[in-house]
């Protein structure tokens, strides 16, 4: 017969839900910070200028692409979260069965 038990710390769900939290935010301020440097150094690019206009298109696509990839780790953060409260509340349960 096979071991149907299932261990949840709590304090492991909750490390790991605040450090994808941290990462997402992380990765939206690292990218904001870079775009807002590549912004200063090309300050004085004319915007009618190609190498300007690929460096706005490029930009854009980082910011872009850091904003989804954050947005699935906070995804990741929510459903680890819900993950806990569902552990919790079957716990809750099994004991009042028992109980």
């Amino acid at each position: 017969m096979s071991d149907n038990s299932l261990i949840v710390k709590e304090a492991s769900i909750e490390d790991l839900e605040t450090t994808l939290k941290t990462a997402a935010g992380d990765l939206r301020t690292f990218f904001t910070d870079l775009m807002d440097e590549v912004d200063q150094i090309t300050a004085g690019w004319s915007a009618e200028t190609g190498s300007k206009q690929a460096a706005d298109r490029a930009a854009r696509r980082m910011i872009d692409a850091s904003g989804r990839a954050a947005a699935v780790l906070e995804t990741m953060a929510t459903a680890v979260h819900n993950y806990g409260e569902e552990a919790h509340d079957i716990e809750v349960k099994n004991v009042a069965i028992v109980g």
